[in-house]
């Protein structure tokens, strides 16, 4: 999963960085807008109704080929009627025709998408997930190849949100195959009205958080174009499509830990569960915060060209240790999850999101780009601290210290490695990066011994 990811985020950041210089900037922040609006009303047919699924078929396999039609049901009854009507509502306040056309397009692939994601949930419960993130790495890289067709042919905006939605088309005929291979079923007309309503009344609290904290996720861009208009959009999603295509790491390793702690009562093996993944992220982001912070502008010069450097440079310094923040509270809200403490999760998502669209409404009028990204991570910082104090719990005392300890101390290695070093940028991150794992996996071996077994075994077959 982790090296199908990894293939699908490149190919996507390479169509990304082709548009932001081929694209005008005022069309990048169209398309940058259309992709969060999209994503921000899925949420709404997804619903939590997949976290059920993952749940309950992880602990009797017996009941998914029902679960998932079920949840499939719900998503079509909610997904048709609220993904069109708000594609019509919000299409009306697009400043052209070719960004109304480019959001239509791309609230059409985020409806197929969620099918996709039931797809892949049911395969997640099952613990089977080779196939689907085949079919994932299939998805992305045909929609980078088809995106930079039309980009290259001049198709511009809309040729780049029509890429999108063929790669979703891919990637929905592909899972729909891949659960058929692993032998589940779809079984709608055995769905009943009951078993609609209890999977309804499971996910209720679920959805709710998820919907909060995709907000949290997505709100930002929504403000800032309603604020300041597409173009500072544009600016601003030049940083944050690092920290988004970052945020790969964290969604894998949960997607991968969270049947393990659904099907297991062992609060300690949870509270493991969280622990391995913080180490894992923070062994990852510590050397992307380090990047960022001394080295912003090389950087967005080099991948999205010089109009956006001075523009977006300051955003990325500030969202710097924004994916290590993230990762400490997705992992800590998946915890809850394995546990069925959706309303704790609730709780979580509601006090960052509040911090989160306060700050944007303070600090976005006078900064921008900016202000969002301060806001964002802030709002991380405020639901780690929350979601590890309800874990307690739960799980006991979460002890994140061990795992940010090794990875803290390399990166200052690798900061100092930076700051020295006078040459081209990939190499300053080629060398620096090669410091700081040896720094790392000196410090490990002698302090901490199974953050190095836990990295091992991303890459072995036991």
């Amino acid at each position: 999963m982790l090296t199908a990811e990894i293939c699908g985020k490149a190919a996507t950041l390479v169509y990304t960085l082709l548009a932001a210089r081929m694209l005008s900037q005022q069309e990048f922040g169209a398309f940058s807008f259309a992709l969060s609006f999209a994503a921000l009303l899925s949420i709404v047919p997804d619903w939590g109704f997949d976290v059920v699924v993952v749940q309950r078929s992880s602990r009797h396999p017996d009941r998914l080929p029902r679960l998932r039609s079920a949840s499939l049901t719900w998503k079509t009854i909610i997904g048709l009627p609220v993904m069109t009507v708000s594609a019509l509502l919000a299409g009306l306040a697009r400043p052209t025709p070719e960004a109304r056309t480019a959001l239509y397009l791309m609230m059409a692939a985020a409806l197929l998408d969620i099918y996709s994601n039931t797809n892949r949930s049911s395969a997640a419960a099952l613990q089977r997930q080779g196939g689907m993130a085949l079919v994932l790495a299939v998805q992305r890289i045909a929609t980078a190849a088809l995106a930079i067709a039309t980009l290259l042919l001049g198709y511009g905006l809309i040729g780049l949100t029509a890429s999108y939605l063929g790669g979703s088309v891919i990637g929905l005929v592909g899972t729909s195959i891949t659960l058929r291979r692993l032998g589940v079923p779809t079984r709608f007309g055995s769905v009943s009205w009951p078993e609609l309503r209890e999977l309804f009344a499971s996910a209720w609290w679920v959805g709710v958080g998820a919907l909060v904290l995709m907000a949290l996720f997505r709100v930002d861009m929504i403000i800032l174009a309603a604020i300041k208009g597409d173009e500072a959009v544009a600016a601003y999603a030049a940083a944050y499509r690092l920290l988004e295509t970052m945020t790969l790491f964290t969604w894998t390793i949960a997607r991968a830990v969270l049947p393990v702690m659904s099907s297991s009562s062992s609060l300690s093996r949870v509270r493991r569960g969280v622990e391995q993944g913080i180490a894992v992220a923070a062994f990852i982001y510590i050397p992307f915060a380090a990047v960022s912070l001394l080295e912003a502008p090389a950087i967005i010069r080099l991948l999205f060209g010089p109009t956006y450097a001075d523009q977006s440079a300051p955003a990325l310094r500030w969202l710097a240790f924004a994916p290590l923040l993230f990762a400490v509270a997705y992992y800590g809200v998946s915890a809850l999850l394995s546990q069925g403490r959706s309303v704790r999760m609730v709780i979580t998502a509601g006090a960052a999101t509040v911090v989160n669209i306060g700050l944007n409404l303070a600090l976005i009028p006078s900064l921008a780009g900016t202000g969002a990204a301060l806001a964002t991570t802030l709002s991380y910082l405020v639901e780690s601290v929350v979601v590890l104090w309800l874990c307690t719990p739960l799980t006991g005392h979460i002890r994140i210290w061990r795992p940010l300890l090794a990875p803290a101390a390399a990166g200052l290695v690798m900061a100092a490695a930076l700051t020295i070093l006078e040459l081209h940028i990939v190499l300053e991150v080629l060398l620096s990066g090669a410091a700081y794992l040896a720094a790392w996996i000196a410090i490990v071996r002698r302090s901490a011994p199974e953050q190095l077994a836990v990295l091992s075994s991303l890459v072995k077959r036991k």
